[in-house]
């Protein structure tokens, strides 16, 4: 069976090319594109540092298949690392994996550290651990699984229900954020402020498109999103519990309520009626909240 993610693989991100009608993106080799004055682009592309049609296309698709907002294309892993760990700030604490990539633990120590950001090494495959470790002063966690090179693999799933049932309040457990490179949170806006709608009150995935079409809000915080393919966390929590941590929250096979969406219904309910969306953390067990930003006019 065809599933949306093999159908992904092959039509998804930007789908052909506009210019030409080949089915295919081309490899634009070009550094500079010609403008029609000064400032005044052709298209959307002045310099293929800042843009280039190619990687947009890989771009989009890599967003589209992590059901993310954005991706980014880099021409190496450390430059990927390096980047994400310029949106903390003095005074932050990360979590870092043990056995983590030799660059990544140079880069955060030699680099980083000397400008006040802070780190603990953990062995993130044990959840109590993780529990002892974490603190309102943890900003992140660089969680690299499976490890290189001994391979160690960290339940993702699990550390992520165990930072939202942290003892403590922070951004990272009342929000999380994913930047995958596989995975890591970060550090976020509060986003308290925002006007609220809850997804109980709308017709689903449609309602919420018309509220958007009408209202226009320029951003909204929509709560309370079923969310498919997954499973209640605090069920989830009891099951890695008992399990020692020998089972995988990925293989408990539990059904989605009938109006569940996944985040990548989302992206595509947002790209119709030009808006972006980021998922967070829903404090309802098996939900998630979605917050849509207006783009840009």
């Amino acid at each position: 069976m065809t599933t949306l993610r093999d159908t992904l693989l092959i039509h998804g991100g930007i789908d052909g090319d506009p210019t030409t009608g080949a089915v295919s993106t081309p490899i634009y080799q070009t550094s500079t594109y010609r403008q029609r004055a000064l400032g005044e682009l052709t298209g959307k592309y002045e310099y293929s540092r800042t843009g280039n049609p190619t990687r947009e296309a890989l771009e989009t698709l890599i967003a589209q298949m992590e059901s993310g907002v954005a991706g980014f294309a880099f021409a190496s892993g450390m430059a990927a690392t390096t980047a994400a760990l310029l949106l903390f700030k003095t005074g932050d604490r990360l979590l870092l994996s043990s056995n983590v990539y030799g660059g990544t633990f140079r880069v955060l120590d030699k680099v980083f550290k000397p400008f006040g950001l802070s780190y603990e090494i953990v062995d993130l495959r044990d959840l109590a651990a993780v529990e002892g470790a974490f603190s309102s002063e943890v900003k992140g966690i660089i969680a690299e699984s499976p490890t290189n090179p001994l391979l160690e693999v960290t339940d993702i799933a699990a550390v992520d229900i165990q930072l939202k049932y942290a003892p403590v309040d922070n951004e990272l457990t009342r929000y999380r954020y994913d930047v995958v490179m596989r995975k890591a949170p970060v550090s976020v806006r509060s986003l308290g402020r925002l006007p609220r709608r809850a997804w109980a009150d709308g017709a689903g995935l449609e309602g919420l498109g018309e509220y958007l079409a009408l209202e226009r809000p320029e951003a909204v915080r929509v709560t309370g999103i079923p969310q498919a393919g997954t499973i209640a966390d605090v069920t989830a929590t009891k099951i890695v519990r008992a399990a020692a941590g020998h089972q995988r929250v990925a293989e408990v096979d539990v059904a989605s309520p009938v109006d569940a969406v996944g985040p990548h219904d989302l992206l595509l309910l947002a790209g119709r009626f030009g808006y972006s969306v980021a998922v967070t953390w829903s404090p309802a067990a098996g939900h998630m909240d979605a917050v849509f930003t207006a783009f840009a006019v």
